[in-house]
């Protein structure tokens, strides 16, 4: 019984504690402190920034810079990447790129005949 009434009790101060919380960041649309994606620090962004963010930290090729956003700069230092076994794409880069190339081929293909399916009538004769 008293294992009971204090998980209760833990329970309730945890309720009171986490709406307190709610109520408090009910408007605020920014990222609280201490919060990572895969390592990177996005507090104080909001959703769509860092968003924003990564996708175009993930394009950059320097070692260290900066991103501009809407009205903020974010400063970056890229320390240490590592894509998994390098040594098996280093292999097969021709491949690998050569799939690429014809994967990219086909795409632009598809989108060209939706594009002339969507101007054009398609008529069929047999």
């Amino acid at each position: 019984v008293k294992i009971l009434i204090a998980t209760i009790i833990v329970m309730a101060i945890a309720l009171v504690f986490s709406t307190v919380f709610a109520f408090i960041n009910i408007n605020n649309e920014k990222i609280i402190s201490g919060v990572s994606i895969k390592g990177i620090d996005v507090s104080g962004l909001t959703k769509e920034e860092a968003s924003d963010f990564i996708r175009i930290l993930t394009t950059k090729k320097e070692e260290k810079g900066y991103i501009l956003l809407e009205n903020k700069a974010i400063l970056y230092q890229i320390f240490d990447q590592r894509v998994k076994n390098s040594a098996i794409i280093k292999e097969n880069l021709d491949f690998l790129t050569q799939n690429g190339t014809q994967i990219k081929s086909r795409l632009v293909e598809i989108e060209f005949l939706n594009y002339l399916s969507k101007t054009y009538k398609v008529v069929r004769k047999i």
